[in-house]
């Protein structure tokens, strides 16, 4: 029977597998551009993973994939991601907040749900020195302190938003705890904190 033929009850029989049908079309599409990252692109598996993901967080696929790295065939979004999503989630009154002291050696990364303030565990350079964290947290250490902070408040408060995800910064420093080279420059992680550093601008401007 093919698909323009009636099944009981007189009605048409749904398309098989449409929609992975749609998205692998689309997946194909993608993989030809030259503005996705190396991970993506040529790669429609990888693209589809892509999707998927973006389907749970409602956010758009290429916002996935210029947002987030492979680890040991996981994704893990960059922390200026996580924090985006935090913010807009509408789970907080208003963005996630700091408080970072003046030495920068130490920072709680808290927000306001209903009226209530939460605050997320202290996160410090002792803690990045015991661990053996990345060399990132002695060039840009309040912006590591901020990062970390806000990923340990997500988990701990709103997991819901993240349903999970892997942090990439946290996980470079887990590989560089273990010995493992770290994938991403000093040079990038200052394009993400310019990123986040725009888009608390543009989330308080508006």
């Amino acid at each position: 029977m093919n698909e323009n033929q009636l099944v009981a009850g007189g009605q048409p029989p749904q398309p098989q597998n449409y929609q992975l049908q749609q998205q692998y079309t689309i997946a194909q599409d993608l993989a030809n551009s030259n503005l996705l990252p190396d991970a993506f692109r040529g790669n429609v598996p990888n693209i589809l993973i892509a999707m998927e993901s973006a389907n749970r967080f409602g956010i758009a696929p290429v916002e996935v994939m210029k947002n987030t790295h492979i680890i040991k065939g996981k994704l893990a979004f960059d922390s200026k991601m996580v924090i985006a999503l935090v913010n807009r989630s509408g789970k907080l009154d208003g963005p996630i907040q700091y408080w970072l002291d003046d030495n920068e050696t130490e920072c709680v990364a808290y927000g306001f749900i209903n009226g209530v303030q939460y605050t997320g565990p202290k996160v410090t350079l002792a803690m990045a020195k015991a661990n053996r964290w990345g060399s990132l947290w002695n060039t840009i250490p309040g912006i590591m302190l901020r990062y970390r902070a806000a990923i340990f408040f997500t988990r701990l408060t709103i997991p819901e938003v993240i349903l999970g995800m892997d942090d990439f910064q946290e996980q470079q420093d887990i590989q560089a705890h273990n010995g493992h080279q770290q994938t991403q420059s000093d040079a990038s992680a200052l394009d993400n904190l310019n990123d986040c550093i725009t888009a608390e601008i543009d989330y308080q401007g508006n």
